[in-house]
């Protein structure tokens, strides 16, 4: 009888752990949707940054500043976010080109913060013609009180 409490004490601690890693001490990925990608024209900042909606107005102000065209594939509104259960992080790189993108790849969740990584694809040996912006993500992640801050990682693409 021991050795099935034991047991069965080892599956219920691993199952509490599903979805979350014990390495790097209790590091998890979090979901998260792109609700928007794309660069803002005509202007560059000289640091990569977040900024983070946890209501409606912040997500309403970061919304404005991407100045999104209507169209008519894209209605130009903010989607809808649940805010008591959600929030929002604009990620807004220093610089860019449609050479190369930047994409998240996984939101992290540690004990102390929320990171997204962000995948940097660079073109490797290739000529490319393009325009500067400053490219922007935007992700719906669960809400947290927690600060988030970004990893920036150079990915290498062959040309297109």
């Amino acid at each position: 009888m021991r050795i099935a409490v034991s047991l069965m004490a080892v599956v219920l601690a691993t199952l509490a752990g599903v979805g979350r890693s014990t390495e790097s001490g209790g590091v998890a990925e979090l979901p998260f949707e792109v609700l928007r990608s794309s660069g803002i024209g005509g202007t560059s900042i000289v640091v990569s940054r977040v900024t983070l909606a946890r209501d409606e107005a912040a997500f309403e102000s970061i919304w404005s500043q991407l100045k999104v065209p209507r169209s008519a594939v894209d209605a130009g509104t903010a989607p809808r976010v649940d805010f008591d259960r959600s929030m929002v992080v604009a990620f807004f790189a220093s610089q860019g080109t449609d050479c190369d993108p930047y994409r998240v790849a996984q939101v992290l969740e540690r004990p102390d913060r929320i990171t997204l990584q962000v995948k940097h694809q660079l073109p490797w040996k290739c000529a490319c013609a393009s325009l500067l912006f400053e490219p922007y993500i935007i992700v719906r992640i669960p809400r947290t009180e927690k600060p988030v801050d970004f990893e920036i990682e150079p990915e290498f693409h062959e040309c297109r």
